[in-house]
């Protein structure tokens, strides 16, 4: 069967292990067939369109544009009532091609794994498997440019004044660029439809309007990291009443996301303050003229008045890299904090900087003892151990310096 015409599919992104990349959206979705078309989240251009074979060139654009998860058609949601269409199924790698109705894709599918899933099981064992891979690591950096914003994050500050998590799940940070800016101050209204929400900023003098499609919008669960991908979809930071002031964001594209205590343990030290700018040297991605746009509302508006060496005070500054046949070959964003370093229309290489910290590098978005499993007192008050017998359970240790106070330690 060629197709079964199903608008159904499976959603893919990065496969991560921690900050470990195990395979990339470009190499999950080549070969694949496109089950929803492809928006390029910060022109909101549709790139590719639903039912395109991804094949090697179209699998880079996905990349180059920053998408960080697609929907592709699956054998799981393949509405075939035997077997399962070619479309479901792909690229036949034997003959780079979509495969033929009638082939014996099974078999080859069970030839295929005998050998090597033998090797991912022991993988599994030897590396001791995605579970314990976090305590591994002491820290996360953000390798994206963005700011950042808390999820559902509490935090208390210490007696060393470390801003220590206060969270055992359901909380987490995202790293996050401007879609949408208020214009100017007043109170912003959401409202729910069948499959659309719509925000609308108002005040005595004017009101705008902004629709985003539900399915576009990072849902709970996601953001919590119970189920799905966020990166690439849309966070909302403000509720329904909020009073907002003109330039604080109403909707954010999600660039990254680490939630508690999957990526980031319980009890950990952050070393980022909700909003606070990831600072960090801003290098061009491809060769080209550098062009800046700064956000207005809901759209990029061109800007000349960019000059060497300003630092930058406002969100929504983005710069782009045009080639030599005006079109986007590449785009980042530059963070408040950051000084610029090339001017608009200047002749950039790969990898030159187009902006750096003003004062020092902040990539460090948490950090942790991974050989300890702090408790952190909720309440006031004075400690009391029961049920403790000293030299039994516990070794009791005499500090002189402190009169003789006994101190317990396992």
């Amino acid at each position: 069967m060629e197709d079964c015409f199903t608008h159904e599919g499976i959603e893919v992104s990065d496969i991560l292990v921690v900050n470990q990349l195990i395979e990339s959206l470009k190499d999950r979705v080549y070969g694949r067939v496109l089950a929803r078309e492809v928006i390029d989240p910060v022109t909101n251009e549709m790139l590719l369109s639903e039912g395109e074979l991804i094949d090697e060139e179209k699998a880079k654009k996905i990349e180059k544009a920053g998408i960080r998860s697609v929907v592709i058609r699956a054998p799981a949601t393949c509405k075939a009532p035997k077997g399962i269409c070619a479309k479901c199924y792909g690229l036949n790698m034997a003959e780079n091609r979509l495969v033929k109705p009638g082939e014996a894709v099974g078999i080859i599918a069970a030839q295929s794994i005998g050998e090597p899933g033998t090797q991912l099981t022991l993988r599994t064992f030897h590396t001791g498997g995605a579970a314990t891979a976090g305590k591994e690591e002491r820290n996360i950096k953000a390798s994206k440019e963005g700011f950042v914003r808390y999820y559902n994050l509490k935090t208390h500050k210490n007696r060393e004044g470390k801003n220590i998590i206060f969270n055992r799940r359901n909380a987490g940070v995202l790293l996050v660029v401007p879609k949408v800016k208020a214009l100017f101050d007043g109170k912003l209204s959401i409202t729910n439809t069948h499959d659309e929400l719509i925000a609308v900023l108002s005040n005595s003098k004017e009101e705008k309007k902004y629709t985003f499609r539900k399915r576009d919008i990072a849902k709970d669960n996601e953001l919590a990291g119970v189920a799905g991908s966020v990166e690439n979809k849309i966070y909302l930071p403000h509720k329904n009443g909020s009073e907002v002031k003109a330039g604080d964001s109403i909707a954010e594209l999600i660039r990254d996301a680490w939630n508690v205590p999957n990526h980031i343990p319980y009890a950990s030290e952050m070393k980022v303050e909700d909003e606070d700018p990831i600072t960090q040297e801003v290098k061009a991605d491809a060769k080209g003229e550098v062009k800046y746009y700064l956000l207005k509302g809901d759209y990029l508006e061109a800007t000349n008045n960019i000059k060497v060496g300003e630092p930058v005070v406002e969100k929504g500054l983005f710069v782009s890299i045009v080639d030599r046949d005006k079109r986007e070959a590449a785009k980042h964003y530059i963070s408040r904090g950051s000084i610029i370093r090339k001017a608009p229309g200047d002749k950039v290489n790969k990898g030159e900087v187009i902006s750096s910290p003003e004062k020092v590098e902040q990539v460090e978005i948490a950090q942790w003892d991974p050989h300890t499993e702090p408790i952190i007192a909720e309440y006031d008050g004075v400690v009391q151990l029961e049920d403790v017998i000293p030299g039994v359970l516990q070794i009791e240790q005499y500090d002189w310096k402190l009169r003789g106070v006994s101190n317990f330690g396992g």
